[in-house]
């Protein structure tokens, strides 16, 4: 094993046990935050430039829907891009790609219908917003930019057409866990049908975008949804920077 695979086996694990040890006591969740995910079933899948696209299903009763479905698009590059649950028994989502990888992850809340496609009505209209105004990304390391988006579709369309969209642009070097709350106003894309109903969801995607030429590794701690939004990035306190790493 060479000395540049050894290099990015320990900066992952690092990533993934300083995730572990920051979010080993939970802080304390409203009555009305409901849990999307927390990533506690095992789940992992790998595209390769030869093999550029793939996807998984795995039944997770942890997940919204109880089912999780993975996707992903490599779309240019030699190496590999993966997308893991809970790798090294962390309860993290995982989005690992090799040099010059470019490419696509989707993580997909439908419900249990056992299709890689979108049930854009699978979660059977879902109220998440009652009581709630933003979606949590508890845990959040990234180490280059890339693009974190959330795509909600309205149970009331099983075609698909009516959805909501937000994007976080990531600015990299985020190499302590952070918090990044996405409010629910801050979904300015939208389908033909138009915005959806956060009362009557039919089902969640979550994206991950390379949108550098080098390696994007992002992981995440859990995602759901909860009240009273108060910065899109919340300072870490007491944590100091926890991974010095210069990676290569």
């Amino acid at each position: 094993m060479d000395s540049k695979t050894v290099s990015r086996m320990m900066w992952r694990r690092v990533l993934c046990i300083a995730a572990m040890v920051v979010f080993s006591g939970e802080l304390p969740a409203s009555a009305a935050t409901i849990l999307i995910d927390d990533f506690i079933t095992p789940q992992s899948i790998s595209v390769t430039a030869s093999t550029p696209t793939g996807s998984s299903i795995v039944s997770a009763p942890e997940a919204l829907g109880g089912e999780r479905d993975m996707k992903l698009a490599l779309t240019s590059g030699f190496t590999s891009l993966t997308l893991s649950s809970n790798p090294f028994g962390g309860e993290l989502l995982v989005h690992d790609s090799g040099a010059t990888v470019k490419g696509i992850s989707s993580t997909i809340w439908d419900g249990p219908d056992g299709s890689d496609d979108v049930d854009y009505d699978g979660l059977g209209g879902v109220d998440i917003g009652t009581g709630n105004n933003a979606f949590l990304l508890s845990g959040v390391v990234a180490d280059l930019s890339g693009t974190i988006s959330l795509i909600v579709y309205d149970a009331s369309d099983a075609s698909g057409q009516k959805w909501s969209q937000a994007d976080f642009s990531l600015p990299g070097t985020v190499l302590a866990p952070t918090e990044l709350q996405i409010p629910f106003t801050d979904f300015n894309f939208h389908g033909s049908g138009g915005a959806v109903d956060f009362t009557n969801v039919g089902a969640i995607e979550l994206q991950i975008e390379n949108i550098t030429t080098g390696s994007l590794d992002v992981i995440l701690h859990s995602v759901s949804v909860v009240p009273e939004p108060s910065s899109l990035w919340l300072a870490l306190t007491g944590w100091g920077s926890l991974l010095l790493i210069k990676r290569r």
